[in-house]
């Protein structure tokens, strides 16, 4: 169907003071293919959608308690949720998007209204920046607690992240090695092609 494409995405972002006393900053070289060049453009084009795999999942029961309603499940041919439900199935953007668009505006502090997962949680995290959200509920914030607690070990042992101590590298590599080669595995993950002959599950 002409036009039925769902390839793009409005952020809304409040600054600390009015753009008219905020000079235009060149960007990165990244998210840029329609020929962005500095914080002057609004656009962000070539942004890749997270992995499936790479997302946090959670039980229907702990989405229905986030939520307030029991999440539908989807076919068994479409995903695999026996390893759990992303909480929102349109939250796509990576880590590294988030990254590059607070360093474009040279984010001091980070106020999140629509936290979702924490994708911007675990970037301002990486780059060592307050960070204050709005959860939906307690069950919201628990969980979203423990999936930044999981990630903060593995910024402690990324060399470059806010976070990295050489001196509790091999403490947390010792005692959180199961952990650690799980996010690893999820971070790394790629989404599998459904036109893909060898598999019939898309995760």
């Amino acid at each position: 169907m002409a036009y039925s494409s769902d390839s793009k995405e409005i952020l809304k972002i409040s600054m600390p003071v009015s753009r008219s006393l905020m000079a235009a900053r060149p960007r990165e070289d990244t998210y840029n293919a329609a020929g962005e060049e500095s914080s002057h453009d609004t656009t962000y084009t070539g942004v890749e959608s997270a992995p499936w795999a790479s997302l946090p999942r959670l039980s229907a029961a702990g989405k229905a308690s986030i939520l307030g309603f029991e999440p539908e499940t989807p076919n068994e041919y479409m995903f695999d949720s026996s390893g759990g439900l992303p909480l929102f199935w349109q939250e796509r953007k990576t880590v590294k998007f988030w990254i590059s668009l607070l360093n474009t505006y040279h984010a001091k502090a980070v106020v999140d209204a629509t936290l979702g997962s924490g994708a911007c949680a675990r970037a301002a995290m990486e780059l060592g920046l307050p960070y204050s959200c709005f959860c939906r509920n307690a069950e919201h914030a628990s969980w979203l607690q423990n999936v930044l607690d999981m990630h903060a070990l593995r910024a402690m042992c990324t060399s470059g992240s806010a976070l990295f101590l050489q001196g509790y590298l091999d403490c947390v590599n010792e005692h959180f090695k199961d952990v650690l080669d799980r996010l690893i595995t999820t971070d790394d993950a790629v989404d599998l092609d459904p036109m893909d002959a060898d598999h019939e599950v898309v995760v």
